[in-house]
């Protein structure tokens, strides 16, 4: 039972790490393509 638990928490750990990582990846995609745009008159 513990190390179920144990292996749900590094589960959540690296889901959230990985919805970070996405969140931050659009984040930086949409500032290129922001700055692209403000580059045309």
């Amino acid at each position: 039972m513990r190390n179920k638990l144990i292996a749900m928490i590094i589960l959540l750990i690296g889901l959230s790490f990985l919805t970070i990582g996405i969140i931050d990846g659009q984040f930086n995609l949409i500032n290129a393509i922001y700055s692209q745009m403000s580059a045309i008159p």
